[in-house]
């Protein structure tokens, strides 16, 4: 009974953000966060950006080849339309504008690559999902360029070390 009630109130939830967009796409919730999904060039690694405005999540998601050198979280307060961040060997350096965010990811002693994250198409899965399990943070990037294609999900778990 208590499972049942749990996922009553997931979907009223679903239903009322749902309910929370117009016809013409446009978020009617001020608090709406921006979703984007794309790819670091020349690589495998696809990248999330989820932004509020003010605080921004970016999460590279290695693949097959490199989830275990190239899977890192950036946490950062986000500074006009600029992202910059140093962790590290890992720095971050990328500018956001209407078409995305566009930018640079270095992992020392690598070269820079260039990265570019789109706004996810309306009614689609796309974006980042998060969680947390015993292995550590989970991510999974989720890409689905319109309502005609099929969605194409990328993911890890990110533990201490």
């Amino acid at each position: 009974m208590r499972e049942r009630w749990k996922w009553g109130k997931v979907l009223c939830a679903g239903l009322l953000l749902c309910a929370c967009t117009d016809d013409e796409g446009d978020d009617t919730l001020a608090s709406a966060p921006e979703r984007l999904v794309g790819s670091v060039e020349d690589s495998d690694v696809a990248v999330a950006v989820v932004s509020d405005g003010a605080q921004t999540r970016v999460f590279f998601c290695g693949g097959d080849s490199s989830y275990a050198t190239a899977t890192r979280w950036f946490n950062l307060a986000l500074d006009g339309d600029t992202l910059n961040a140093d962790d590290g060997a890992w720095h971050l350096r990328a500018t956001r504008d209407r078409a995305g965010v566009h930018g640079e990811i270095t992992h020392d002693p690598d070269e820079a690559r260039k990265f570019e994250a789109v706004p996810v198409a309306k009614g689609t899965l796309a974006g980042l999902y998060e969680g947390k399990a015993g292995c550590g943070r989970l991510g999974l990037i989720v890409r689905q360029p319109d309502l005609d294609s099929d969605p194409a999900a990328q993911g890890a778990c990110v533990g201490d070390g």
